[in-house]
């Protein structure tokens, strides 16, 4: 059922009988400008008969009085992110030639078309930008003596995290980098910001553990007392604002290795669907519910992680099967699926001896895989399974990181 939803608008302040000003508009939803013309009836006659059958779908229609023309809108979605997906649908579809996202019918500037990634650059790992519009590659973080080692994108896909050292390697039967550092790169702002030069240590481990609190931890040994490692715990918001600080001492003798902080997202996903896996022989049983209705899944191997898409619609999971092939071999393929609530559909999006990284980013999917001995990323739409592109480059390309060798 199409419904479509008649407002008028102006600048001004002043209220007449039948006309609802955009002043007084006090829902907080964005939606996607579909075209703009000086007929009403056109744009209707154009369009309508496009979304017929998208029941979810909403068509506004606003009167701008300074200029006597018409904009027609579509979707009111809470979650910026979402309404720019459907843009993005519209986009690759050929319904539109650009996309212009509104927040209460006002422009509201997108910062989703450009997607941030690690690759090579003249031999260091370095972050790029990919428009997902122009196809355009740009450098946004290259540095001499800092070399990316692992870049976090911010719940928003606006606020980033990434980690650099000069080199890194191991010794001894340790882990060890130097002059590792964090920074926080805001697409907003275009800045770089440097949160923290921890110096040498053994190594960095980073997460976002909310959506509004990203978790470094820096492990180094005590110069003191060797068996000592000393652990500082830093934790920043989204902008790159230090929130809490907290330093650590473990014996390695008495407590062993320190282990690596462990984010809380995923158990809280368990509890929010209520979420069960059971593992039978080699398969794994996935049991959940959500918005009132059960869905079970099937597979084989073990779960290594689960992660489920902002607008409630996509279940996409890691898994790890092991084949035994001999006494002292066995055969390790990794899978990751994409499971649609909507329509109980399960597919095999990559299969592979690597494990590689996935990214949910609204309604798309970025994977890596391996193409010629390269590490490529790819790109599908959730909802239809369809692949969209491929990243690459003239080295490796990864969504959080790409292969590093030791340096011995």
């Amino acid at each position: 059922i199409l419904l479509v939803l008649l407002f008028f608008s102006c600048s001004t302040e002043k209220s007449e009988e039948g006309i609802k000003h955009k002043s007084e508009e006090k829902r907080n939803f964005y939606s996607i400008l579909l075209e703009e013309n000086v007929d009403s009836l056109e744009l209707l006659k154009k369009w309508r008969p496009r979304f017929y059958r998208d029941g979810n779908s909403k068509l506004t229609l606003i009167e701008d009085l300074e200029t006597s023309g018409f904009k027609l809108f579509y979707g009111m979605y809470k979650n910026p992110l979402n309404a720019w997906t459907r843009g993005f649908e519209f986009y690759t579809e050929g319904l539109i030639s650009e996309i212009n996202l509104f927040e209460n019918y006002n422009h509201h500037k997108e910062y989703y078309s450009d997607f941030l990634f690690v690759t090579n650059y003249q031999n260091r790992p370095a972050v790029y930008s990919y428009n997902l519009i122009s196809k355009n590659i740009k450098m946004i973080f290259d540095r001499w003596g800092k070399k990316v080692l692992n870049l976090y994108s911010g719940p928003d896909f606006q606020n980033y995290i990434f980690t650099t050292a000069l080199t890194f390697g191991r010794s001894g039967g340790f882990p060890y980098i130097k002059d590792g550092r964090v920074y926080h790169y805001s697409k907003v702002t275009r800045q770089i910001k440097e949160l923290e030069k921890f110096g040498d240590g053994l190594r960095i481990s980073s997460q976002w553990n909310h959506p509004d609190t990203f978790h470094v931890t820096f492990k180094m040994m005590d110069t003191v007392n060797s068996s000592n490692i000393i652990e500082k715990d830093l934790s920043f918001n989204r902008k790159g604002n230090l929130i809490d600080s907290l330093v650590s001492v473990h014996n390695l003798l008495r407590d062993g290795f320190p282990v690596d902080y462990v984010s809380t997202l995923e158990s809280e996903l368990f509890s929010k669907l209520k979420l069960t896996i059971s593992s039978l022989d080699d398969s794994l049983l996935l049991g959940f519910n959500v918005k009132g209705i059960s869905h079970t899944i099937f597979v084989p191997g073990k779960m290594i992680n689960i992660r489920l898409s902002n607008d409630d619609e996509n279940l996409v999971f890691k898994t790890k099967f092991d084949e035994f092939i001999s006494q002292d071999s066995t055969k390790s393929t990794y899978r990751i699926y994409n499971y649609s609530l909507p329509e109980r559909k399960l597919t095999n999006v990559y299969s592979g001896k690597q494990n590689l990284s996935y990214l949910l980013y609204g309604g798309l999917l970025f994977y890596e895989s391996i193409n010629e001995e390269k590490q490529i990323i790819n790109c599908i739409l959730m909802k239809s399974d369809k692949k969209l592109f491929e990243i690459s480059g003239p080295g490796d390309c990864g969504i959080k990181s790409i292969p590093l060798v030791y340096k011995n």
